[in-house]
Formats: structure tokens, C-alpha cells, sequence
């Protein structure tokens, strides 16, 4: 929808511009339309930045997914939910699955805490620009977060 709404500013600036000066375009109307088109061009980099780095990790995913199904074959959940009844009551259930750890661990999933980040645009070429403001003392599993 954003795309859509810049999409069309920069549509009515354009028609505004050349309604206005009859066909004929000054420097620095020039170097405005330029400026719009130099924008449009960076947002494709970075979508496409983006898209590279989704590809890549897509291999790492299924293999991570993989490695935990193989883990949790051998688990005794039962066992462990009496052993770690503590840390269980420590952590809770999350807020939208309602899920325990253990009832997580069984699902192949696991407790993750939120952050509070800053981020800007810049973030997506060098992630090191990535600012922590806050750790949210929530648990709550891996796959309603991703949800």
C-alpha cells in the first residue's frame, strides 16, 4: 500500500510539473525528477538486497528445521517438564499460542524473547546499524512471533 501511495505523489508531482511549465523544464525542476528516479532505483537495490539474503537463508532454514526435528525425536517431555518444572514456571506460556516450553519443545519450536529495535534503511545493506532500545520480558514462542 506505501508503494502504491508513493506511486502516486510521485505521479501528480510529475503531471504537476509538466502541467505547469507547459512541456518545458527548468534545472532545477530537472534535478527534482532526477532526485525521484535516483530514489525509485535505491528502493529496487535494497528489495533486491533483501531478496538475495532471503534465497541464501532459505538453505540454513531447512536444514535448521531438520536438525531440530531430529532432536526433539528423542526427547522425554514428561521427564524434563518434571526435572525443569522451575524454569517452565519461570517462563510461562506465551501470549498468543498459549503454549508452555515444553508444550514448544514438542512442537518443535522454542521460547524467544522480543526487542525493542531502531533500525533504518541503511540496515538492510549493513545490519551492524541495528539498535537494541529494549528486551520486552515477554516469552513467547518462536512460531507466534513469526505469525
Amino acid at each position: 500500500m506505501q508503494e502504491v501511495q508513493d506511486a502516486k505523489q510521485k505521479a501528480s508531482t510529475l503531471i504537476g510539473l509538466l502541467r505547469n511549465n507547459q512541456g518545458r523544464i527548468e534545472n532545477h525542476q530537472l534535478a527534482e525528477l532526477n532526485d525521484m528516479a535516483y530514489k525509485a532505483v535505491q528502493k529496487r537495490g535494497l528489495q533486491k538486497k533483501l531478496d538475495e539474503r532471503a534465497l541464501k537463508n532459505q538453505e540454513f532454514y531447512n536444514k535448521l528445521d531438520k536438525a531440530v526435528e531430529e532432536a526433539t525425536k528423542g526427547m522425554k517431555i514428561d521427564e524434563l517438564r518434571k526435572k525443569h518444572k522451575d524454569i517452565g514456571d519461570f517462563i510461562g506460556q506465551c501470549p498468543l499460542s498459549l503454549n508452555d516450553l515444553f508444550e514448544a519443545m514438542e512442537l518443535g519450536t522454542c521460547m524467544c524473547l522480543g526487542l525493542e529495535v531502531e533500525r533504518s534503511e541503511a540496515c538492510i545493506a549493513d545490519p551492524s546499524l541495528l539498535k537494541i532500545k529494549n528486551i520486552i520480558p515477554t516469552f513467547m514462542s518462536a512460531e507466534s512471533f513469526q505469525d
